[in-house]
């Protein structure tokens, strides 16, 4: 990974990378690749020392404070810490299914309660026979994602 030839290569304009020859573009592909790996690693390196200097201290802090999660700033030497545990809550799918008809069957609005969408995996939509798929089209509606691009050796399998 070549950090000066990184940033000679993205002061260029992309135009210029697009009429390039074909192993500039590759070269520019790898090191953005290799960049790419390399700061995941580091932030990973940064993430841990981190739990490992505030985690205990942040923990004791926030049952102190009778809380399982959230933010609390502790102190090292004259600066203050921002601590952030996040809460990540999940819902049993079929359980919220289950409860949503009791619901309904009870002659209650569930919407009042819960926001409920609906997805059909395409692999199922795309098994199913023409009538059913029929159906169920005026409901579908497809749209372009982000383009990617990927150099692949001839002799490759990809």
């Amino acid at each position: 990974m070549n950090i000066v030839a990184l940033r000679h290569a993205i002061s260029q304009s992309p135009a210029d990378y697009a009429v390039a020859p074909l192993e500039a573009y590759r070269e520019l592909v790898a090191q953005a690749d290799q960049l790419q790996a390399f700061a995941k690693s580091v932030r990973e390196f940064v993430e841990h020392i981190g739990e490992l200097r505030y985690g205990e201290a942040a923990r004791k802090a926030r049952l102190a404070d009778g809380r399982d999660f959230g933010v609390i700033r502790i102190s090292d030497q004259d600066e203050t810490v921002i601590c952030d545990q996040k809460r990540i809550v999940d819902w049993d799918q079929s359980r919220l299914a289950a409860m949503f008809n009791r619901m309904n069957a009870a002659g209650d609005d569930p919407a009042q309660y819960m926001d409920v969408a609906f997805k059909v995996p395409e692999s199922k939509y795309n098994a199913w026979h023409t009538a059913l798929r029929e159906q169920f089209a005026p409901a579908r509606t497809i749209r372009p994602g982000k383009a990617s691009y990927r150099l692949a050796s001839l002799d490759s399998k990809e």
